[in-house]
Formats: structure tokens, C-alpha cells, sequence
């Protein structure tokens, strides 16, 4: 069985390891040159020290701006090991009826599916490790930039969650494949599923994993170092009497609430206000800024519970296809 599953999908291997290694190889190249300039730079030397290395931060990101996109394309390749691996793996056998021969050669349907499950799932959490470990020291500079590696967009490609995700697309693929016995509804159905519950995971989920902490300061002091690395899920600035002055923790004006809050400052068109101009108004405000987060110490923790949760998942629609092969596919 495992020398058949081999031809049967040797095209798609190649042709997505080809994708996949073809990323992996950039993102190892390239990552190279991002490594060099942030430890010889000076950048790195400077954040360490505390400093604010805002013409140092600039520089570097400018210049490897481009090269972050590489780091979303990770996202991409679970949906597609779940789409071009996943999917088929049943239904093009049921769609093309090359199952029933297997079936007559004294191989048992357990053994059959149990035999390409294992081959290819094995095959596709090898390339799963194998771009979760590229990106993830790929993306260790502008995690150090950016202060953490926890907020959304940068905990999703990293750690040990890609490989999870890959799992789960594969495991979500054969089991559509296997209930719709045609592979372009099963790739749909993949497809939906897959962003659907990432999406919810990711937007709804996760943030309530684990209890947060909150932490208060003055919004015009110097913010604390205690959320450092942390990912800060709710901020909001209150005036001395308790009112809301923002929802987003921002010190935006805008002429409407200006005159709201400082309607002792008149702004005339084209006008431009400095600090020194709001200052007493900010002062006479006092405002301080509410932050709930998750410490940094958090992240491995947040990491083993969603992966966990996926492979929970992945685990329970392989059961859930074994079940539907042995009892309702003719």
C-alpha cells in the first residue's frame, strides 16, 4: 500500500514540495541577509540598550519591507497540503472507482485508508516542521522589532501552531472528500472550513485561552516594561472622573472632540497644534491608560493550547472519516 500511495500522489508531492521548498529556500536566503544587518547594523545592539532607534528601526524595515511578505505566504501552505493533498486523497478515488479495485485485491478498506493516511499525513507534517521552523527563525528579527511575537499575524507563523494548522487542512480535506466522493466540493468545503475556523480561532478564541492581566498608567509618563513582549488585547485612555477619552488607547483629535475635551483651544483652518499646546489641557484631563494583556510568558503556553485544539480537531475527523469509509462509502 504504501509503494501505491506513493504513485498515486508522487505528482502532487513533487509539485508542492517544489511550492513549499521553493518558499523555505527564499525565505532561508533571504533571511540570511535580514540576520546579518540587524546583529552588524547596530539595530540590535541599540534596542537592547533600551533606546528608542527610531532612524535605525526605520531604515530597517524600509529596506526589508518586501521581504515580510514572504512571511504571510506561510498561511498559505496548511490550505494547501489540505487542499491538493488532503481533498483527493478519498474522493478522487471514489470518483474514479479505483477504490472497489483495491478493495478486491485482499486489502481491507481499514487497511487501505489507514495506509494512505498514514503515508501522506506522515508526509505532510515533515514539510509542515520543516517551513514552521523556517519562518519562525526568519521572522526572530522583526519579532525583536516589533516587541513581540504574540499579536496576530506574527503568532500564526510561528512555533509549533503551523504545523498543527497543516494537520488539521489535511485531515479536514479527506473528510470532505471521503463524505462528498467528488474532489472539487471537497476542496471548497476545505477551503471554507479551513479559513472559517482559523478565523474564529484566531479573532475569538485564543485571546481567552488564558487569563489576562491588566495594568494602569499615566498615558502621558512613560509606559511601564511590564507588558513588554506581551499582547496587549484591550487599551483604552479614561480622564481623571472616569470617561472614556479613547476606546483604542490612541491619543487621536479629531475638531469634534477637541473642542469636546479642550474647548479652550480655538483651531482655525490650517492651523498645526504641538504638545506644548494641548499639554495644559492634557494635564487638567489626567488621563491614564487601562491595558488587559497577555505576558509574554504566555506564548508557548498559547501555543500548545491552540495546536492543541487543532489536533484535537484533525484527530477527530480522522475517526470521523475511518467511520464514514467503513460504513457508508460503497
Amino acid at each position: 500500500m504504501t509503494w501505491l500511495t506513493w504513485r498515486q500522489h508522487r505528482a502532487l508531492f513533487l509539485a508542492t514540495g517544489l511550492v513549499v521548498g521553493g518558499l523555505c529556500l527564499a525565505m532561508l536566503m533571504l533571511g540570511q541577509q535580514v540576520h546579518s544587518v540587524f546583529h552588524t547594523g547596530g539595530l540590535e545592539a541599540c534596542l537592547k540598550a533600551g533606546a528608542g532607534c527610531g532612524d535605525l528601526r526605520f531604515a530597517f524595515e524600509d529596506r526589508f519591507r518586501s521581504m515580510q511578505l514572504l512571511m504571510p505566504l506561510v498561511l498559505a501552505c496548511p490550505l494547501l497540503i489540505g487542499l491538493f493533498w488532503g481533498a483527493p486523497l478519498v474522493a478522487r478515488e471514489v470518483e474514479q472507482g479505483t477504490h472497489r479495485l483495491v478493495w478486491t485485491q485482499s486489502t481491507t478498506r481499514r487497511r487501505w485508508l489507514l495506509a494512505k493516511l498514514a503515508f501522506v499525513g506522515a508526509v505532510a507534517l515533515v514539510v509542515a516542521a520543516a517551513f514552521a521552523l523556517t519562518s519562525s527563525w526568519f521572522a526572530e528579527p522583526f519579532n525583536t522589532i516589533n516587541g513581540s511575537r504574540m499579536s496576530s499575524g506574527l503568532f500564526d507563523l510561528q512555533g509549533i501552531v503551523p504545523i498543527a494548522y497543516t494537520l488539521f487542512a489535511f485531515a479536514l480535506g479527506v473528510a470532505a472528500g471521503a463524505v462528498f466522493g467528488r474532489t472539487v466540493p471537497a476542496m471548497g468545503v476545505t477551503l471554507l472550513g479551513f479559513v472559517a475556523s482559523r478565523g474564529l480561532v484566531g479573532s475569538l478564541a485564543r485571546s481567552r485561552f488564558l487569563p489576562t492581566k491588566v495594568m494602569t498608567f499615566a498615558t502621558l509618563g512613560r509606559e511601564p516594561r511590564t507588558n513588554f513582549g506581551g499582547w496587549v488585547v484591550d487599551g483604552r485612555i479614561l480622564t481623571r472622573t472616569g470617561e472614556v477619552f479613547s476606546s483604542n488607547g490612541n491619543l487621536n483629535f479629531t475638531p469634534t472632540s477637541l473642542h469636546h475635551w479642550c474647548p479652550s483651544i480655538t483651531v482655525n483652518s490650517g492651523d498645526l497644534l504641538g504638545k506644548g499646546d494641548l499639554q495644559p489641557c492634557l494635564d487638567g484631563l489626567g488621563l491614564r491608560t487601562i491595558q488587559t494583556f497577555h505576558p509574554a510568558s504566555q506564548y508557548w503556553a498559547l501555543q500548545g493550547i491552540e495546536a492543541g485544539v487543532f489536533l484535537l480537531a484533525a484527530a477527530g475527523l480522522v475517526v470521523f472519516t475511518v467511520w464514514w469509509v467503513l460504513r457508508r462509502v460503497t
